[in-house]
């Protein structure tokens, strides 16, 4: 089975990755000798799903007073969010954490093929749970 690539595809590899690459090399001067940054097989998967975001979202459970970490890309330009395995701060190489607050945990998403300056995988809770009573006023459900 051969995949069939659309003028669209071509043009979005060249705009995305091609021509960005060679200015960049050439520190925006074409023909000056060096060479353009080789496409990784992150790369690759950035040109077939589009742009992309690395995320952290937290599940909270209130009656353990602990905190789900799951590690996700965001593929923008289809909607898909991606499960991946990440490279926590805590040293576990996993998917999820659970981790008890407080605390600032993080996942490298150097090898996503995301942009840097797009990379959203910090959780920072400084603060405990809540430890108080809770008093509900109105009138009965």
């Amino acid at each position: 089975m051969t995949k069939r690539y659309t003028l669209f595809h071509l043009i979005l590899l060249l705009a995305l990755f091609v021509i960005p690459n060679l200015l960049s090399a050439n520190n925006g001067e074409p023909g000056s000798g060096m060479q353009p940054r080789r496409l990784t097989k992150a790369d690759s998967l950035a040109i077939a799903m589009g742009h992309c975001n690395p995320v952290t979202i937290p599940e909270v459970d209130c009656a353990t007073r602990t905190v789900t970490l799951s590690a996700y890309i965001n593929w923008l330009f289809t909607g898909i969010q991606e499960p991946v395995v990440a490279n926590w701060n805590t040293g576990q190489v996993a998917h999820k954490i659970t981790v008890t607050p407080p605390g600032l945990w993080n996942w490298d998403a150097s090898n996503t093929g995301c942009e840097p300056n797009h990379w959203n995988t910090d959780y920072d809770q400084q603060g405990a749970f809540f430890l108080g009573p809770l008093i509900i006023t109105g009138p009965p459900a």
